[in-house]
């Protein structure tokens, strides 16, 4: 299927990856590119360790949800996105 974009969650970076154009991955925070996803994950965790790390954090009129440096996850449904868009998101579950 053409435009539609493949990528890839890795739990232990709590990071996604995607694949270019090219059938290359490419790393999240920089330019570097593998046909490998192991390779580029291990490029992330070595050149990119203060990236890594993730946890929760307190949303008011949400609660804590979790939080990568990609972003902030709905509790109700999963979709990642900034805080503003989080906020504005949530409620729609709420209706």
């Amino acid at each position: 299927m053409e435009g539609v974009r493949k990528v890839a969650w890795n739990s232990y970076t709590k990071t996604w990856f995607t694949l270019n154009e090219e059938g290359k991955w490419q790393c999240p925070a920089c330019r570097e590119r593998s046909h490998r996803l192991l390779d580029i994950i291990r490029h992330f965790v070595e050149k990119h360790p203060d990236l890594v790390a993730s946890g929760r954090e307190y949303v008011a009129g949400i609660g804590e949800v979790w939080k990568t440096w990609q972003g902030y996850y709905c509790p109700a449904c999963g979709l990642l996105c900034n805080l503003k868009e989080l906020k504005e998101h949530y409620e729609s579950h709420r209706r």
